[in-house]
């Protein structure tokens, strides 16, 4: 995946999309982070407390709506882990052509 246009799509994307709102872009940039942290895997393993804390999210219901919502949208594909030993999954669908 290219990084430069991954994110200049993701720009581009939400300023087109009046359903975004700033907790949807902080939790997708901190995702973000966490794919160019982890070396750009096809696959995150993501933690919600890493997640909540780069995002600035503090209540458990943002986070998850704002996931559920960014997954609904097009922006990642999320699969929930309901195990406290397995990280929940987050795919990063590409946003350029």
């Amino acid at each position: 995946m290219d990084i430069c246009k991954q994110f200049t799509g993701f720009c581009e994307k939400i300023l087109q999309d009046p359903c975004v709102t700033p907790a949807h872009i902080s939790l997708y940039l901190a995702i973000f982070l966490e794919y160019l942290i982890q070396k750009n895997p096809d696959k995150l393993n993501i933690d919600r407390d890493v997640l909540m804390n780069q995002a600035k999210i503090s209540a458990r219901a943002t986070y998850n709506k704002c996931m559920h919502e960014l997954n609904d949208y097009g922006y990642i594909r999320y699969t929930p882990s309901f195990s406290s030993f397995v990280g929940s999954m987050v795919y990063l669908i590409p946003l350029y052509s």
